[in-house]
């Protein structure tokens, strides 16, 4: 009977191709990670093979016998390219001679550059920045420094060795000036040939377009239609990410039908023979993948499309589901190591639930009624399924998804069209002039700016922020357990086949629900009773930034670097952490390197109240122009929300949060001679743990707050009020600042340097000589990353995040 119902799992008909794919992801998975799962995991397969041999059908037999000796060679493969990838860590932080051969592209940035996998002799994956100038390398040889990819360096940060990671390589070579040395001893081999470069011919077609649109709309055309997101500006990339709408950006099998479908409907394609369809329409698929870079999501929809007519011609009927199948192993065949892609595995899971769904949604009585509903509810449908993903990827859910992909159809459809109408009479006008149609096409470039403001209108007001659910909010936990659950059912559906029973799931709804609900309020408190303090010094480059977390996420924001780290840096950081808003931002003082990270957050409304210390007009001379500008600038997004600076002093307050503070500087009655002098100085005390934040004071004010302290002292007053266990030392560590006498007054038990790149010498040899003699722990952001402080268990617990 055992046997009987094991047999029941080797059933090719039923299970075939499904058992294949998830056999080939296991293996592979453990193969390239834990091996000697690997092993069990085989062996154990093949014991339940033979173990039911004798049940099996003669197809049955010899079909999962192939399919072993299949998954066992994916397995061994990725095993292998992972081992042979990981030696090249041999050679980290010292310089080899190595023939590197160009192998993709894989990252763009705005800037221009490219970030792009080279492969060595022994087929190594080494990934190199490429600049405009460098673009054309095919083939090199030299003496480079192997350096490991950056791991995570703040919360919500852009991990480079986790990406890298996906493609199989754990090593970069940095063309980039560093630590006082180029590392560009190499000769050009092989340039690429320059009509295969698409740069050019895509400047070009930006320049056509500009004639035309405007350079919001023309980013977007090149974005949505061709794949060019580096084209885009900051703010418009801003505006999709709190929509939830990047994925929009990136060219996918969504893309392949608005492209295919126009110009077989237009040349009445669509009705020609099976194998007539696919010779007139493969020229033009082979256009598209190449203007495109031909991503993952384009290469699946291509090959299914294929398979789709050939099955047709020879008169086998495959469904949808069976085809993302076979082109999922065959992608595998090709590249075990593909599956470790994010975007390989987000591609195929919703293509699944697509061909999943569909069929079931068509039989909705409701939905054939309404049927606009559907692409609504499909929409949910895949956004929860891949809610998993997202989690564990992004920290991230979009919530906007599920409404804005079925009401934005129609827009994004014209926007396509238009994109590559204007792509055929930019073709056309390389010949022949049309003056005519370009009057037209100015209409058009109306109504798409249109769209992009009112998305902008939509991405900057307070909506967007209900928009977006990351992992600590409790409808994403109560959504994970839904699923948790549907999967339940799934294991019981196969463990009642085991056992001979027939299917029969009933499900009480009143004791389900009663189910689900207690789930939800227990998760609620527990939710609740896992909050704590949480503070972070933020790893801003040269810099300071700190984010202050209460249980109940009310934040605090103390400084927020230079310009654009409130996006790059502290609206990540966020996200991640679940804050929505930031209830009190602190400007230790008007330096670039301290507040310009606001304008970000002030721009997408992210800040509910702002305070300044009481500064002195006389050091208004000491600003650069730039400062001056990004001051105003600041100034004048707090007035269109009506925020009003109020003064950081020793009546400072933060309602609702049970923090002590203890004020040093600057003081009222003291004329400050530079803008570092006009540095707030002050300590908060939360949960037992003293912190000093000193902004950028010098010793001139270290003094005359040590002797403040000492006039009080006579009346046996603050004795040890400048004590602390965390000092955030001042001014990046330099040396006009941290005194032997303060230090020695403060004795922290750790020191925070926030410091990045700096010609200034921060920070300063003598001012580590100092923290060190006094057996001070210290830890610096440009070298352990971002600095967590967690109370846990009635303890405050230390650790940064690249330890």
């Amino acid at each position: 009977m055992l046997k009987r119902s094991i047999s029941f799992i080797f059933m090719a008909e039923r299970w075939g191709l499904k058992q294949f794919v998830f056999l080939s992801c296991l293996f592979i998975y453990f193969g390239a990670e834990k091996f000697w799962l690997f092993i069990i995991f085989f062996i154990l397969y093949i014991l339940l093979y033979f173990f039911s041999f004798d049940y099996l059908s003669s197809f049955d037999k010899k079909f999962f016998a192939v399919i072993s000796i299949i998954v066992l060679c994916l397995g061994l493969r990725a095993f292998f390219f992972r081992n042979q990838a990981l030696t090249i860590l041999n050679n980290t932080d010292q310089k080899v001679y190595l023939e590197l051969e160009r192998k993709e592209e894989i990252l763009k940035s705005q800037n221009g550059n490219v970030l792009t996998l080279f492969k060595t002799n022994k087929k190594q994956n080494i990934a190199i920045w490429l600049n405009s100038e460098q673009k054309e390398l095919k083939k090199i040889a030299g003496n480079f420094i192997i350096e490991f990819p950056d791991k995570q360096r703040n919360p919500g940060g852009f991990d480079e060795a986790a990406f890298l990671k996906q493609y199989n390589c754990f090593a970069k070579i940095n063309f980039i000036k560093n630590k006082n040395e180029y590392n560009q001893d190499f000769k050009i081999i092989k340039r690429a040939h320059s009509i295969f470069d698409k740069t050019y011919f895509y400047q070009q077609f930006h320049d056509f377009l500009e004639t035309t649109f405007s350079t919001r709309a023309t980013n977007f055309l090149l974005s949505l239609g061709f794949g060019q997101k580096q084209y885009l500006s900051t703010e418009t990339k801003k505006d999709f990410n709190n929509l939830g709408l990047q994925h929009i950006l990136a060219v996918s099998g969504f893309h392949f039908g608005l492209f295919l479908f126009p110009i077989a409907h237009l040349a009445k394609i669509d009705k020609q023979k099976p194998l007539n369809r696919l010779f007139l329409t493969l020229p033009f698929i082979l256009i598209f993948l190449w203007l495109t870079d031909a991503p993952i999501g384009l290469l699946r929809t291509t090959f299914i499309y294929v398979f789709e007519i050939i099955f047709l011609k020879n008169g086998w009927y495959v469904s949808k589901q069976s085809l993302l199948l076979i082109v999922f192993g065959l992608f595998l065949l090709f590249d075990p190591l593909i599956l470790f892609r994010v975007g390989f595995q987000l591609s195929f899971f919703a293509a699944l639930i697509i061909y999943q769904m569909i069929p079931w949604l068509n039989k909705s009585s409701l939905l054939i009624k309404y049927p606009k509903l559907k692409s609504i509810a499909l929409s949910a449908i895949i956004q929860i399924s891949l809610l998993p993903f997202l989690i564990l990827h992004f920290n991230q859910w979009q919530i906007s998804n599920i409404i804005l992909n079925s009401l934005l159809y129609f827009p994004l459809l014209f926007s396509f069209l238009i994109a590559y109408f204007s792509f055929i009479l930019f073709l056309i006008n390389i010949f022949v002039p049309i003056p005519f149609i370009i009057k037209i096409l100015k209409l058009c470039n109306w109504l798409i700016d249109g769209f992009l403001a009112s998305l902008e209108f939509i991405a900057n007001s307070s909506i967007a922020n209900y928009f977006v659910r990351n992992g600590y909010d409790i409808s994403i936990i109560m959504l994970v357990f839904c699923l948790a659950l549907f999967f339940a059912f799934i294991l019981i559906y196969i463990l009642r086949h085991l056992r001979g029973n027939r299917i029969s799931i009933k499900i009480d709804r009143k004791r389900y629900i009663a189910l689900v609900l207690s789930i939800f309020i227990f998760l609620n408190i527990w939710q609740i009773r896992q909050r704590t303090w949480e503070i972070y010094f933020l790893d801003v480059g040269q810099g300071d930034s700190c984010l202050i977390i209460s249980p109940d996420k009310k934040s605090i924001l103390i400084d927020a670097g230079n310009i654009n780290k409130g996006y790059q840096v502290i609206m990540p950081a966020m996200d991640s952490l679940g804050i929505k808003k930031i209830d009190y931002a602190i400007f230790s003082h008007f330096d670039q390197d301290h507040i310009g990270g606001f304008i970000d957050l002030l721009e997408h409304r992210l800040i509910k109240q702002i305070y300044v210390p009481k500064v002195s007009s006389n050091n208004i001379s000491e600003y650069s122009q730039n400062e001056i500008t990004m001051q105003n600038q600041i100034m004048q997004l707090c007035e269109k929300q009506k925020l009003n600076y109020q003064i950081f002093d020793d009546q400072m307050n933060f309602i609702g949060l049970d923090i002590e503070i203890i004020y040093f500087s600057p003081k009222e009655n003291l004329k400050q001679s530079n803008s570092n002098q006009e540095s707030l100085c002050f300590k908060l005390k939360i949960e037992g743990l003293k912190l000093l934040f000193t902004g950028d004071i010098d010793e001139t004010v270290e003094m005359q707050i040590l002797y403040d302290l000492n006039s009080a002292n006579q009346d046996d007053i603050n004795h040890n009020l400048l004590e602390a266990d965390i000092l955030k030392v001042a001014h990046h560590g330099s040396k006009t600042s941290s005194s032997k006498d303060f230090i020695k007054k403060v004795k922290p038990q750790y020191a925070i340097i926030s410091v990045g790149y700096n010609n200034y010498g921060h920070p300063n040899q003598k001012v580590l000589e100092t923290l060190e003699n006094e057996n001070i722990k210290i830890r610096r952001t440009d070298i352990n990353g971002a600095v967590m402080l967690k109370y846990k268990n009635r303890e405050w617990q230390l650790k940064s995040y690249l330890e």
